[in-house]
């Protein structure tokens, strides 16, 4: 009973320490880049605008920009189109606005879809194994005041979601939302500046490239205008950050129409979710040599633990959302590039890189 007192002061320290949130700053100039080329394009593809890509499976999902229907899956074994769905002319259920949630399945032969539909507060589970009728699984329902534009909704458990925020208001970048009890727990805007940014700015300014792992139970968010990466577990404590040296201390520069700000630096571009790694695509550069196409994207590629493992330098610099196959070490890209514009998916070869 002499120690009880040792013993509870024990206790304390490894509840604050299991609870702290771990800061890594990266010297970037001293981290070796791994060069890589363009391996060839998928030619196959219909021609058309893709939007966002993901992979299920062996199947590559496009999300379509301007067609209908909205999204085509691509068998990569067999290099052919096996099915497309989604319409806002369908009388049984319709697409309005949707985005490919970016989740990273536990099972390994998942053809389990998710997609967000914001314009109509949905949350769609697909199952793609059915190729004669393809419908929503499961469909959930997200308070309409929740939900806007360009809002990532990722399934936590059989009742939990995390959800990206984009409202004009301080309420925060994240939240939990219970489906059941219909509680919603709010994630605080981060990194803190003491710069003034309006209330409406400040979705855009704290703008995140999320992605979840349905295994690990960790989400992560690449920041856009930070270059800043950050992990979280699945009750929404951040457990990793990732920043570069040098940064920024106090907060970067913002401009909320980056096309007549070609000044404007841009960081973090796009995520994935791997099984194993967490991808991000890195501009580090300014608007205006993104949208040209001067330079050279980066994939910076972090363990779920949050520790960097590779960076890759790729040949081009104005390309857009990307899935990786991690059992064929392959990644597949959208290129805006006008030369690429009729197969304007490309693969890159990472079996090379050592991941």
């Amino acid at each position: 009973m002499k120690n009880k007192p040792l013993q509870l002061c024990l206790l304390l320290v490894l509840i604050v320490s299991c609870n702290r949130t771990r800061t890594t700053i990266i010297t970037e100039k001293d981290l070796p880049r791994i060069a890589i080329s363009c391996s060839g394009a998928l030619s196959y593809l219909d021609k058309t605008v893709p939007q966002s890509i993901d992979i299920v499976g062996q199947k590559l999902v496009v999300l379509e920009k301007y067609d209908y229907p909205f999204i085509k899956v691509y068998n990569l074994e067999q290099g052919k189109k096996d099915l497309e769905f989604g319409s806002k002319n369908n009388p049984k259920w319709t697409l309005n606005e949707p985005i490919l949630s970016g989740h990273s399945m536990a099972e390994d032969k998942s053809d389990k879809l998710y997609v967000t539909d914001a314009k109509s507060n949905q949350f769609l589970t697909f199952d793609l194994s059915d190729t004669f009728n393809v419908k929503p699984v499961n469909s959930v329902s997200i308070p309409m005041n929740l939900v806007l534009r360009f809002s990532n909704i990722y399934k936590l458990e059989s009742n939990k979601y995390w959800c990206t925020y984009l409202g004009a208001d301080r309420r925060g970048r994240f939240y939990l939302y219970d489906n059941v009890t219909h509680k919603t727990k709010w994630l605080t805007y981060s990194p803190q500046t003491n710069k003034f940014i309006a209330v409406t700015d400040m979705p855009y300014y704290y703008y995140s490239y999320t992605s979840y792992n349905d295994q690990q139970k960790v989400l992560g968010a690449a920041m856009k205008f930070f270059k800043r990466v950050e992990f979280y577990d699945s009750n929404g404590r951040l457990t990793q950050v990732s920043v570069f040296k040098p940064f920024d201390s106090i907060a970067p520069a913002y401009t909320k129409n980056i096309v007549q700000n070609p000044n404007q630096m841009i960081y973090y571009n796009e995520s994935f979710a791997g099984k194993k790694y967490f991808y991000t695509t890195c501009v580090n550069a300014k608007a205006g040599n993104y949208s040209n196409n001067i330079g050279k994207m980066e994939v910076h590629v972090f363990d779920w633990t949050g520790t960097l493992k590779k960076i890759i330098e790729l040949d081009k610099m104005f390309l857009g959302s990307f899935a990786v196959d991690e059992r064929k070490n392959k990644m597949y890209i959208i290129s805006f590039i006008k030369s690429d514009q009729l197969a304007p998916i490309l693969t890159y070869d990472l079996s090379k890189t050592g991941l």
